[in-house]
């Protein structure tokens, strides 16, 4: 009857209701089969493609879609260990969002094998000196190749509060006389006092060096000086980023360097690597941090009705952050929009010694839930016992519920089922209606490592078939302070297969597995062992994947 949008633009909701004009009785034998040869016809006009990274897995996957959900995942041929665990911690996120209604392809590629078309949406993986498919594309942060030279040095360790320096350089590597000049973002803990000339702090945190004109083959450098802030925590990092602009005000190079709060100053000091990435990235104002993670989302150049997300930094570690960061199921703090930096990523969790004994359902995610209607229905309640453990007989489940007068009088009951297993029940008619509390104990036999299930049901006998079953005077609320006891004792068997994914699946994050690989994997063993992580990191449903890899001689 109705067809309509909802928030998502997305999703759409189909209805069909059947309405029986007649005894209630009567109306019972009435039924409605829809076949499944029936057809949807759409008389629509193509919108361009809506991208916001807010959105995200949206475009490329989506539940319920027509088409079928196929993703292509980019890589370079030869994929470096760095670009191929991007990829696992990429595949994990994406299978915990769409399961076993997604399929991955693999295209591997190169400056001699790029493809010539890719008809389906697509991720694109890897630093910018591997990915030439970067070229193609229109990126809402361009990507430019570096140009003459510019380089800074400071201390390894800088006190709080005590006045410290840095030394920026240009060099000028052309065959003519350049005009240059700096625009360099000073650390956010630190205040600018001066510089050995030609510096104006324009706008809060950026100082502009007029370098003015450099010969060929020429370099020239400036010394600023800085006080940090006295309130800065000891392993605070100290970082400037420094672009360099022509004289046309063109960017044509960019450098980061970061140093630490210390509670003492020492000789050490710190310059930029000779080596660096060919390329760096801006945003046409300035260039960006060269160890941020950066997340881009685009239009193919192949199809105005597909997407292409680019995870992408200018090193290994700046690659992690950004595959990192879109494998989080929580939104991540400024994943909005067509592209994203990820400065940093949460450290890893502390290895708990021992498993938490009380869980409240709203630890476990769960809000208040009420069953509405509640002659027939069910509420499930997923938990996960750790690996190396296993609940003894003392556990139990405390319920905390209310429900509606009405149901005393239908005789009705909850029932609760721990992995399809019956282990106990209470008569609602006894039952305090407003604010009850009931201790179910849990047996221990039910239980099976890993992810566990709980069901709770209300049902009750309808003395005519004339009871609404949508009737809305009846209700079950259960609260999320409703909370697991389980007291866990050591619990040591062997592997077996029948368990699969477990034990790979038991730490939420993947960070206890570790991919073995040749040194040099073929596309199929690539295409499988990331098939392989997407189960993982759907079985796990972790928030954020951190599979570690291993490419073996």
């Amino acid at each position: 009857e109705d067809l309509y949008t909802i928030e998502d633009p997305y999703l759409n909701d189909l209805q069909i209701n059947l309405v029986v004009s007649s005894d209630c009785e009567q109306a019972q034998l009435s039924a409605l089969l829809i076949r499944p040869s029936s057809t949807l016809h759409f008389v629509y006009t193509e919108k361009p493609l809506p991208l916001d990274l807010a959105r995200w897995p949206k475009p490329l996957y989506q539940k319920q879609a027509f088409e079928a959900n196929r993703i292509g995942l980019v890589m370079p041929s030869s994929p470096a260990s760095g670009t191929i665990r991007a990829a696992l911690i990429t595949a994990a996120g994406l299978f915990r969002q769409g399961g076993d209604d997604l399929s991955l392809d693999l295209t591997l590629t190169s400056q001699e094998n790029l493809p010539s078309a890719l008809d389906e949406h697509f991720i694109l993986i890897g630093t910018p000196d591997r990915l030439p498919l970067l070229q193609r594309l229109d990126l809402p942060l361009p990507l430019a190749e570096r140009q003459f030279q510019l380089q800074s040095q400071m201390p390894a360790a800088i006190v709080p509060g005590v006045p410290f320096s840095y030394t920026l350089r240009v060099t000028n590597t052309s065959a003519a006389t350049q005009t240059f000049f700096v625009e360099d973002r000073l650390p956010p803990n630190a205040t600018f006092l001066a510089c050995d000339g030609g510096c104006v702090q324009g706008r809060p945190g950026v100082v502009r060096w007029s370098v003015g004109q450099v010969a060929a083959g020429k370099a020239v450098s400036n010394v600023l000086r800085l006080r940090l802030d006295p309130a800065a925590s000891v392993g605070e990092p100290v970082a400037h980023t420094a672009t360099l602009f022509d004289g046309a005000g063109a960017i044509v190079n960019v450098d980061t360097l970061t140093g630490e709060v210390a509670t003492n100053t020492t000789p050490q000091v710190i310059a930029s690597p000779a080596q660096k990435s060919k390329y760096f990235f801006h945003d046409g104002k300035a260039g960006i941090v060269e160890t941020d993670g950066v997340v881009q989302e685009t239009v193919s150049p192949w199809s105005a009705r597909r997407a292409v997300v680019i995870i992408t930094g200018l090193n290994d570690a700046a690659l992690f952050k950004a595959a990192y960061a879109l494998s989080t199921k929580s939104r991540f703090p400024g994943m909005s929009g067509l592209y994203a930096l990820v400065q940093d990523v949460r450290p890893f969790p502390s290895v708990q010694e021992e498993p938490v004994q009380d869980i409240l359902l709203a630890e476990l995610g769960y809000s208040d839930n009420t069953l509405g209607g509640a002659i027939f229905d069910t509420a499930n309640y997923f938990f996960e016992v750790p690996g190396g453990w296993m609940p003894a007989e003392e556990s139990s489940l405390n319920l905390h519920f209310a429900h509606s007068k009405g149901l005393d009088n239908i005789s009705a009951t909850l029932d609760v089922r721990l992995n399809g297993t019956p282990i106990g029940s209470v008569d609602l008619g006894t039952e305090e209606a407003a604010d009850a509390w009931t201790k179910f104990p849990l047996p221990r036999t039910p239980f099976q490592p890993g992810r566990n299930r709980l069901e709770v049901r209300v049902s009750a006998r309808r003395e005519t078939v004339c009871v609404d079953p949508r009737d809305t005077h009846l209700w079950l609320t259960l609260y999320a302070d409703s909370f697991l006891h389980l007291s866990y004792q050591a619990f040591s068997a062997p592997p077996r297969l029948e368990d699969f994914p477990y034990p790979f699946s038991d730490m939420k994050d993947l960070s206890d597995v570790l991919f073995v690989l040749p040194a040099h994997p073929s596309a199929e063993t690539l295409l499988g062992v990331l098939k392989l992580a997407g189960y993982l990191g759907s079985a796990s449903r972790g928030d954020g994947f951190r599979p570690r890899l291993l490419l073996a001689e």
